[in-house]
Parts: structure tokens; sequence; C-alpha cells
């Protein structure tokens, strides 16, 4: 579970961290309770719940740096084509 809303590599030999990232700000309502899914290069990561107001997105790192390299966003932004077939409220 990441509720601080960072994760980790660490060495596979000495288990020392070999990078630390932050995903989002947990204080604004991101939450993240999954396990990483590796996909060949990448390890890709998304935002759980919906209870808050918060726009969930999945993001892919790379495994041996942790550079952010693709984030997809699970609803478009107002304004943006097809953001008017999502309601607005939050519930």
């Amino acid at each position: 579970m990441v509720t601080s809303m960072r994760t980790c590599s660490h060495g596979q030999q000495d288990r020392q961290i070999v990078w630390d990232v932050v995903l989002e700000d947990y204080r604004v309502g991101y939450s993240a309770t999954l396990a990483p899914l590796i996909v060949k290069d990448k390890v890709i990561l998304g935002i759980s719940g919906g209870e808050y107001a918060t726009r969930g997105f999945i993001d892919a790192y790379d495994p041996q740096t942790g550079k952010r390299g693709l984030a997809v966003l699970h609803r478009a932004e107002a304004g943006a084509p097809g953001s008017e077939t999502w309601r607005t409220s939050t519930r």
C-alpha cells in the first residue's frame, strides 16, 4: 500500500534504494493501493479510488532510473474534446 504516494526500486543484491519517486500529493486526496505492474521496460502505476475530487492517472516509469515517461489522465480536462461527456459533480 502506498500511503505516502511514493514508490521506489531496490537493488537485487544489496537491497539498497536505487530510486525513490513521489507519485502525487496524498494530502489533496490521491491514493495508490495497488502493486506496480512491470511491462517490458516500464513500471506502470496508477491512482486508486475515486472518493475525492482528483483526476486519476496512469504513469509509466523507467525501471533503471525512476524517470516518469508516459502519463495518461483518466478523464478529460474541462474544455478538452470529450470533456462535456463527463459529469462535473464529484458524486
